[in-house]
């Protein structure tokens, strides 16, 4: 048994026909397929690469964003504080004023109150001793009248109590 070389030419011949159809029909269609493959999952990688790239733009903008609008907010928050403040102070200012003219009213009410009461109270102490003065001097007109007739002392006496009873009846006219 020996080497046929014919066989062995033959079928080198064979594998290599074989391995350039398999080359042509098969490895160069696969490898297209491949690189298609490699090519689309660059793609997506790049893709994703920019997509995380924008995404992370955009988180540090959003934090940004909210960063300045809780600095706004503590800005709006301290003036509508300090506005508070000013508006309760103002208020407390206000009622104090008019707390004050109040006071101010009640005590000029007051004193003039007690002027037109004064006033009243002389006008009835000056009709009242007027009336005194009218009716002592009616009893000294009736005394002396009497006197005449009779002891001078015993008038000035009777003067005497007559015009203590009147100046007590005006005292207690007076109360």
């Amino acid at each position: 048994m020996g080497i046929d070389w014919n066989i062995v030419l033959f079928s080198a011949i064979n594998f290599i026909v074989v391995v350039v159809i398999v080359r042509f029909l098969l490895f160069k269609p696969v490898l297209k397929i491949i690189e298609k493959r490699k090519q689309a999952i660059q793609e997506n990688l790049d893709y994703a690469e920019k997509a995380r790239a924008e995404a992370e733009q955009k988180a540090a903008l959003a934090r940004e964003q909210l960063e300045k609008s809780r600095h706004a907010a503590e800005l709006i928050i301290t003036k509508a504080h300090k506005d508070a403040e000013k508006q309760r102070d103002n208020m407390y200012k206000e009622a104090h004023s008019m707390t004050q003219q109040l006071l101010e009213r009640a005590e000029y009410d007051i004193r003039l109150e007690r002027q037109r009461s004064l006033i009243k109270q002389q006008h009835r102490i000056t009709d009242l001793a007027t009336d005194l003065a009218t009716k002592l001097m009616s009893a000294e007109d009736v005394s002396s009248d009497s006197s005449e007739r009779e002891n001078p002392s015993d008038n000035k006496q009777q003067l005497s109590a007559t015009q203590k009873r009147m100046i007590e009846q005006f005292l207690e006219e007076l109360n």
